[in-house]
């Protein structure tokens, strides 16, 4: 209190003081939020304490009244909230404005309700209710506790049976707390203390709890926060981690508070989430049927298949063997994921034997390079990588086994006039002359750039293009094989060949060749330095 401790204490100000104001606030968080309902609720916790605000002991007496764990402990409070003049009855306009404040909360239908309210004033025949009245109408079944008692915090465990309503008059409501004087701020005196009141440590002893009553409370609030709905259902996700932060050492209630963390997930569509919530509550609970069936969802919506399957059986054995005749839209659910499953096992297998075939047939091509002496470089260019054996360039190196043959894709480039020409599969054993042949034939019509009709298959030079930076382009043989222009001394493929196709003698040749070999010569220097 006086180090003003998160989270409620925060609020208490200089002087051991808590204003009004925050015990307001501490009142809101606890989910009171009606206006009338907040404000009745903090005038009865603070009755008896002064204008400027509650002192320690004050606030015990009063938050533990708010904080009663059964109905006939909350009963006198309660009443107190109802009693908005505070003359000990309730006039009925009184009652139904404070009722309809509480369904509201609570997000109940108030019309059965109020017909009980109609009821119960007609039964007395007055126009005010006692204490000993009200009680009595609360008392009447589940619907009457919640409808009156949903602003306290552990209502969850009121129950209606718990009270026996006797023709004795009940006793009245506690008297108010003692003046703020009775509780110093600073430290006590040698004389009497707050602690040498019996009544005032009663209240603090209600107060404590075990950390499995904790988590309890918090996977109760959990429960009713993700029955409101979707928009509640974050909410729900915080009260079930708060639970779990208890750390408490029930397993059950740890694997309870998972697993419906995990249901919560789901809901979400946070599969991940609801995956790993799930296998911590099957390992605390191995045989939750509920948890394992929603393992098997998580796994399977992000893609781990053997997890799926292994959780799916499970919640399959796990379910009730009276359910295969009249089977629960779970069970239904679960059939239908097993079937998914079985599917999805089948393309993995499939697919993991394609994959299996592709690296055998990589391997085989990888090999056949080798044994060849062919010097392969990556790709200079990923762009130019993605064009020629990209998934959607139709073009690939590949091994005919039978034929002990490589076939390639060759592009050929005319660096002149900046234009390519690409082959998408071509023998190894191909000439030179025969792969121009097919792009510049001698007798056939020249390309729409050859404006001076310099290019054909007899009258042009090939070279092969370097496979690094610092590489010069080496000139080939037009009778020379694919396989003898990548056999050739220096030769290195960037990827796939690339013939740089020139006119054979032009004047564009020696200046190109020259300007070749002065960048070779640069970048060779470059690199060395």
């Amino acid at each position: 209190w006086r180090n003003r401790a998160p989270p409620h204490f925060t609020h208490v100000v200089h002087g051991g003081v808590l204003p009004r104001a925050g015990l307001t606030a501490i009142v809101r968080e606890l989910g009171v939020t009606h206006a009338l309902l907040l404000e009745s609720v903090v005038r009865v916790v603070a009755e008896g304490a002064p204008e400027g605000g509650l002192d320690f002991a004050h606030f015990i007496r009063g938050y533990a009244q708010l904080q009663s764990r059964t109905l006939q402990q909350a009963l006198p409070f309660v009443f107190r909230v109802f009693d908005l003049d505070g003359d000990g009855k309730l006039a009925r306009a009184e009652f139904e404005e404070v009722l309809a404040a509480v369904i509201t909360l609570g997000g109940a239908n108030p019309a059965p309700v109020m017909k009980m309210v109609v009821t119960q004033f007609a039964e007395h025949s007055a126009a005010e209710l006692s204490c000993e009245q009200f009680r009595y109408f609360v008392s009447l079944n589940t619907q009457s506790v919640f409808a009156t008692c949903a602003f306290m915090p552990n209502v969850q465990h009121f129950s209606a049976s718990a009270i026996i309503t006797t023709g004795k008059r009940a006793a009245a409501p506690p008297k108010p707390p003692r003046p703020a004087g009775d509780a110093a701020d600073g430290p006590p005196d040698d004389g009497e203390t707050v602690f040498d009141d019996e009544a005032f440590v009663s209240a603090l002893e209600s107060l404590k709890s075990t950390a499995v009553e904790r988590a309890g409370f918090a996977k109760d609030k959990g429960n009713a926060a993700y029955k409101k709905g979707k928009a509640w259902w974050q909410v729900a996700v915080e009260h079930y981690t708060k639970g779990l932060s208890e750390r408490c050492e029930d397993a059950d209630a740890n694997a309870l508070l998972l697993s419906n963390r995990a249901a919560v997930h789901l809901s979400l569509k946070n599969h991940r989430h609801t995956l790993n919530d799930s296998l911590s509550a099957l390992k605390l609970q191995p045989r939750n049927a509920k948890a394992a069936r929603r393992a098997a969802l998580g796994a399977f919506t992000v893609g781990e298949i053997d997890v799926a399957q292994r959780h799916c059986a499970l919640a399959l054995e796990l379910s009730e063997p009276s359910a295969a005749d009249n089977p629960s839209a779970d069970l239904l659910e679960l059939r239908a994921l097993s079937l998914k499953i079985e599917a999805a096992v089948e393309v993995a297998a499939d697919t993991k034997q394609f994959e299996r075939a592709v690296q055998l047939v990589e391997a085989a091509k990888d090999g056949a390079v080798a044994r060849r002496g062919i010097v392969l470089a990556p790709f200079l260019d990923e762009a130019v990588q993605a064009q020629l054996v990209g998934p959607q360039s139709g073009a690939r190196v590949w091994w005919d086994e039978d034929a002990d043959e490589l076939h390639w894709p060759v592009l050929l480039l005319y660096p002149q006039y900046q234009q390519t020409d690409f082959l998408q599969d071509v023998s190894e054993h191909s000439r030179v002359c025969d792969i121009l042949g097919q792009v510049l034939p001698a007798d056939g019509p020249r390309a729409p750039w050859d404006v001076r009709g310099e290019y054909s298959e007899e009258a042009v030079s090939a070279y092969l293009a370097p496979g690094r930076h610092v590489d010069k382009p080496l000139r080939v043989s037009a009778t020379a094989t694919l396989a003898e222009v990548m056999q050739m001394k220096g030769a290195v493929v960037a990827g796939v060949p690339m013939l740089l196709v020139l006119p054979k003698d032009s004047a564009y040749e020696r200046a190109w060749r020259q300007q070749e070999e002065l960048d070779a010569a640069f970048l060779s220097g470059f690199e060395r330095s």
